[in-house]
């Protein structure tokens, strides 16, 4: 009997020990991307894991460029989802190969009024929202679309289908700008797809008859049904996965196979040098990497992949992204990214990542974004990210519902884009709260609720 009891107490430390190892291997060697592997799914909870590759614009990547908000609207239907990373994505999924027909078009944009674009946001089509200032070229990349210069940049990209053909409109708010273009693409073929989106009903601010709304931007989305986000615990990812974010950013910034040489600075920053290059890790997480040289090497520095006589924006900006991802999936905990602005200026250029948690952005401490890249020429000259850390809790966030938002907006005497985002401020557990970023500042405020 004793010798049963033991042979069964050995099989449980068996499990025990094959458990725990499992649970090692996962936290500290697996390359995972943010959306399918969390401190959740390592309990179980959801063992699904996303292994889909980089592609050339043919995979749907977790960190690729994709838009955080989807509206349709056809005859006798309207629809939405936003804050909601899975259900967008699905959506995108299905509607990509006839959007990357839609980018092949023939012909010039052109610039277009402000009224056009109001009238169009009130017919049928399909509205993305991609949350930042994305360049034409880079959305062509990954729909797989052909693209032979930066064309323009925009937030909104609207899919109209009011005429035979879809027209495609461009809107740029920060720079108060609208653009379209005529396309091939059938409207009919793009209401039919568009029809058997799975989400929930909504309407845009612009459209509805609640006059509170007239204090938040046309384009917002206005969802039938309150989102239910996840209270999230953010951390320091680089106290406790030192050596995997070490690695990861050698790996990024191409310092893996090239030795570099390695010192401490006084407050324990880690300093890595080859040649001329230099990556800092800051005790905090913070990352900086510097090039002065005027071009790389065989070896050492980061140029830019072109296809013509001279790197283009988008293609600066998918170098950007590169680095963006090779960073993000060696990261624990939840999330993704997405484009915030690719901007250009003579020789110089800056693409800036930030961070979200199921399509809501998190805002990081200090003012940082994950990442800002700068480009000299067609050299990656300067790179500075915050690489922080989030798990999302079982435990759901109380957000005020948008109506009573847009009222107390009204109330502010206040007009300009309202936005769901987690303001990491450091603390260890945060809730979303709106945000308003007031037509006239440049800062996002919080709503009082």
């Amino acid at each position: 009997m004793s010798t049963t009891r033991e042979r069964i107490k050995n099989v449980f430390i068996c499990l025990l020990l094959v458990g725990m190892l499992y649970l090692t291997y996962t936290v500290w060697f697996f390359d995972s991307p943010f959306e399918t592997v969390g401190t959740d799914s390592l309990f179980g909870i959801d063992m699904s894991f996303n292994t889909s590759g980089e592609g050339e614009g043919t995979d749907l990547d977790v960190f690729g460029i994709r838009p955080m908000s989807i509206y349709v609207k056809g005859d006798g239907f309207s629809r939405a989802s936003v804050y909601e990373s899975e259900r967008t994505d699905a959506i995108y999924k299905s509607l990509r190969p006839l959007l990357a027909r839609v980018f092949d078009f023939h012909g010039d944009m052109k610039a277009a009024d402000a009224g056009v674009w109001e009238e169009k946001l009130s017919g049928n089509g399909v509205l993305l929202d991609y949350f930042g200032n994305v360049p034409t070229g880079a959305i062509c990349t990954w729909l797989g679309a052909d693209v032979e210069d930066n064309l323009y940049s925009g937030r909104y990209y609207l899919f109209s289908a009011d005429e035979r053909n879809v027209k495609l409109y461009v809107k740029n708010p920060n720079e108060d700008e609208v653009y379209s273009v005529n396309t091939s693409v059938s409207s009919e073929e793009l209401m039919s797809i568009a029809a058997g989106v799975n989400a929930v009903d909504a309407v845009l601010a612009g459209n509805s008859e609640v006059k509170d709304f007239e204090a938040i931007n046309r384009e917002t989305v206005i969802a039938s049904v309150s989102s239910k986000p996840a209270v999230i615990s953010a951390y320091n990812t680089y106290a406790t996965f030192s050596a995997s974010v070490t690695d990861g950013c050698l790996a990024a910034f191409s310092l893996g196979d090239v030795s570099p040489g390695t010192y401490s600075e006084a407050d324990g920053t880690q300093v890595y040098i080859a040649d001329m290059v230099t990556m800092k890790i800051s005790p905090a997480g913070l990352v900086s990497y510097t090039d002065p040289r005027e071009e790389a090497d065989e070896t050492i520095g980061i140029s830019v992949e072109h296809k013509g006589e001279r790197a283009l924006l988008f293609e600066k900006t998918e170098a950007a992204r590169k680095i963006a991802a090779t960073l993000a999936s060696k990261l624990p905990g939840a999330g993704g990214i997405y484009l915030i602005s690719a901007l250009e200026n003579g020789n110089e250029a800056e693409v800036i990542f930030g961070r979200h948690i199921n399509g809501i952005p998190v805002d990081m401490n200090s003012g940082t974004y994950f990442m800002r890249v700068s480009f000299r020429g067609e050299m990656i000259s300067d790179v500075r990210a915050n690489l922080r850390g989030y798990d999302i809790t079982s435990q759901s966030a109380d957000i005020l519902n948008l109506r009573l938002v847009a009222a107390a907006v009204s109330g502010m005497e206040k007009k300009g884009d309202v936005s769901l985002r987690y303001a990491d401020g450091g603390n260890a557990t945060l809730s979303p709260s709106w945000f308003i970023l007031s037509e006239k500042e440049n800062e996002n405020e919080l709503v009082e609720s």
